[in-house]
Protein backbone atom coordinates (compact mmCIF):
# COMPACT_ATOMS: atom_id res chain seq x y z
CA UNK A 1 0.00 0.00 0.00
CA UNK A 2 1.18 3.41 -0.85
CA UNK A 3 -0.99 5.66 1.89
CA UNK A 4 0.68 9.22 0.35
CA UNK A 5 -0.99 8.79 -2.86
CA UNK A 6 -3.90 5.66 -2.00
CA UNK A 7 -2.99 3.39 -4.04
CA UNK A 8 -2.35 0.03 -3.49
CA UNK A 9 -1.87 -3.47 -5.26
CA UNK A 10 -2.82 -6.75 -4.58
CA UNK A 11 -1.12 -9.84 -5.68
CA UNK A 12 -3.01 -13.39 -6.05
CA UNK A 13 -1.77 -16.86 -5.20
CA UNK A 14 1.52 -15.61 -4.29
CA UNK A 15 4.97 -18.28 -4.56
CA UNK A 16 5.77 -16.34 -1.44
CA UNK A 17 6.01 -12.77 0.06
CA UNK A 18 9.21 -12.20 -1.39
CA UNK A 19 8.65 -13.29 -4.86
CA UNK A 20 5.05 -11.49 -5.71
CA UNK A 21 6.24 -11.03 -9.01
CA UNK A 22 5.08 -15.19 -9.85
CA UNK A 23 1.73 -14.52 -8.78
CA UNK A 24 -1.48 -15.54 -10.58
CA UNK A 25 -3.15 -12.45 -11.35
CA UNK A 26 -2.25 -9.03 -9.97
CA UNK A 27 -5.28 -6.12 -8.73
CA UNK A 28 -4.14 -2.46 -8.88
CA UNK A 29 -6.23 -0.31 -6.66
CA UNK A 30 -7.17 2.54 -4.46
CA UNK A 31 -7.44 3.15 -0.98
CA UNK A 32 -10.67 5.10 1.03
CA UNK A 33 -10.47 6.00 4.43
CA UNK A 34 -12.67 7.57 6.89
CA UNK A 35 -13.04 7.24 10.75
CA UNK A 36 -14.57 4.55 10.88
CA UNK A 37 -13.16 1.85 8.66
CA UNK A 38 -11.06 1.70 5.77
CA UNK A 39 -12.01 -0.17 1.97
CA UNK A 40 -9.44 -1.05 -0.09
CA UNK A 41 -10.99 -1.61 -3.84
CA UNK A 42 -9.00 -3.43 -6.64
CA UNK A 43 -9.44 -4.24 -10.55
CA UNK A 44 -7.92 -6.83 -12.19
CA UNK A 45 -5.24 -5.20 -14.10
CA UNK A 46 -5.61 -7.92 -17.33
CA UNK A 47 -9.74 -7.96 -16.72
CA UNK A 48 -11.58 -5.19 -15.91
CA UNK A 49 -14.68 -6.90 -14.99
CA UNK A 50 -12.90 -8.94 -12.23
CA UNK A 51 -12.75 -6.84 -9.13
CA UNK A 52 -12.21 -7.26 -5.30
CA UNK A 53 -12.99 -5.09 -2.51
CA UNK A 54 -12.04 -5.18 1.17
CA UNK A 55 -13.15 -3.45 4.33
CA UNK A 56 -12.02 -3.60 7.84
CA UNK A 57 -12.47 -1.44 10.53
CA UNK A 58 -9.70 1.53 10.78
CA UNK A 59 -7.16 0.48 13.05
CA UNK A 60 -6.82 1.78 16.61
CA UNK A 61 -3.28 2.24 18.02
CA UNK A 62 -3.23 -0.49 20.35
CA UNK A 63 -4.49 -3.02 17.74
CA UNK A 64 -2.46 -5.65 15.89
CA UNK A 65 -5.47 -7.08 14.01
CA UNK A 66 -8.25 -6.67 12.35
CA UNK A 67 -11.03 -8.81 10.79
CA UNK A 68 -13.09 -7.54 8.08
CA UNK A 69 -14.50 -8.55 5.02
CA UNK A 70 -13.60 -9.68 1.22
CA UNK A 71 -15.82 -8.92 -2.03
CA UNK A 72 -15.10 -10.35 -5.11
CA UNK A 73 -17.02 -10.15 -8.18
CA UNK A 74 -16.03 -12.47 -11.29
CA UNK A 75 -17.95 -12.45 -14.54
CA UNK A 76 -17.22 -16.03 -14.57
CA UNK A 77 -18.95 -17.25 -11.47
CA UNK A 78 -21.09 -16.11 -8.60
CA UNK A 79 -20.19 -12.96 -6.42
CA UNK A 80 -18.41 -14.50 -3.03
CA UNK A 81 -17.75 -12.67 0.77
CA UNK A 82 -15.67 -13.91 3.19
CA UNK A 83 -14.21 -13.17 6.82
CA UNK A 84 -10.95 -11.79 6.39
CA UNK A 85 -7.62 -10.37 8.84
CA UNK A 86 -5.06 -8.03 8.39
CA UNK A 87 -2.30 -7.54 10.74
CA UNK A 88 0.82 -5.30 11.48
CA UNK A 89 2.43 -8.66 12.28
CA UNK A 90 3.01 -12.70 10.82
CA UNK A 91 0.25 -14.64 12.55
CA UNK A 92 0.37 -17.99 13.77
CA UNK A 93 -2.09 -20.55 11.91
CA UNK A 94 -4.18 -21.59 14.66
CA UNK A 95 -7.34 -22.94 16.30
CA UNK A 96 -7.48 -18.78 17.60
CA UNK A 97 -6.83 -17.36 13.78
CA UNK A 98 -9.33 -20.00 12.41
CA UNK A 99 -11.87 -19.29 14.97
CA UNK A 100 -11.27 -15.42 14.01
CA UNK A 101 -12.63 -16.34 10.67
CA UNK A 102 -15.03 -18.68 10.85
CA UNK A 103 -18.77 -17.37 10.23
CA UNK A 104 -20.59 -17.28 14.02
CA UNK A 105 -23.60 -18.94 14.72
CA UNK A 106 -24.95 -15.01 15.54
CA UNK A 107 -23.52 -13.63 11.96
CA UNK A 108 -25.73 -17.07 10.32
CA UNK A 109 -28.46 -15.58 11.79
CA UNK A 110 -27.81 -11.82 11.38
CA UNK A 111 -27.60 -13.08 7.51
CA UNK A 112 -31.35 -14.85 7.30
CA UNK A 113 -32.88 -12.21 9.42
CA UNK A 114 -32.02 -9.35 7.50
CA UNK A 115 -30.04 -10.73 4.37
CA UNK A 116 -26.79 -9.17 4.58
CA UNK A 117 -23.62 -10.43 5.38
CA UNK A 118 -22.64 -8.59 8.81
CA UNK A 119 -19.46 -9.63 10.47
CA UNK A 120 -19.62 -9.17 14.39
CA UNK A 121 -17.13 -6.44 16.06
CA UNK A 122 -14.04 -8.52 17.17
CA UNK A 123 -12.66 -8.05 20.26
CA UNK A 124 -8.53 -8.72 19.93
CA UNK A 125 -7.73 -12.19 20.77
CA UNK A 126 -4.56 -12.92 22.27
CA UNK A 127 -2.54 -14.00 18.97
Amino acid sequence: MDYPNRNATLYLNTVSVGDNCRCAQIYSGHIQTNPFYTRLIFENSTFALDTVTMVFQSMLKYQTFLVGQIFTVRASNQPIGVKAIIANHKMTEDNNLRGLLQVTPQEVKNIKRTNYFIIERVAEAEL
